[in-house]
């Protein structure tokens, strides 16, 4: 059996893993594109589109986007196309 000390050792690496982690939402617009409005979204990883709702500002759509995309079992990182 591992000593007390091994154990915890190992509870503070597996907490460490996990603890401190941002993630990150990033936005790719194709060039030539970067004044358009941004009206929809489409997920890299599962092919998700979302559409920006009447009266929604960029950064709540924003938002609303990454907390879809972070749900659940989430990657630290996330890649949305436009989808205009």
């Amino acid at each position: 059996m591992p000593s007390l000390e091994t154990r915890v050792a190992e509870l503070e690496r597996k907490n460490a893993m996990t603890d401190g982690f941002q993630q990150h939402l990033i936005v790719l617009v194709p060039v030539g594109m970067a004044d358009e409005e941004l009206t929809s979204l489409r997920c890299n990883r599962t092919g998700q589109v979302w559409n920006r709702l009447p009266d929604e500002t960029v950064d709540g759509f924003k938002e609303r986007v990454k907390a879809c995309v972070f749900a659940g079992d989430a990657p630290l990182l996330a890649l949305v196309v436009y989808n205009g």
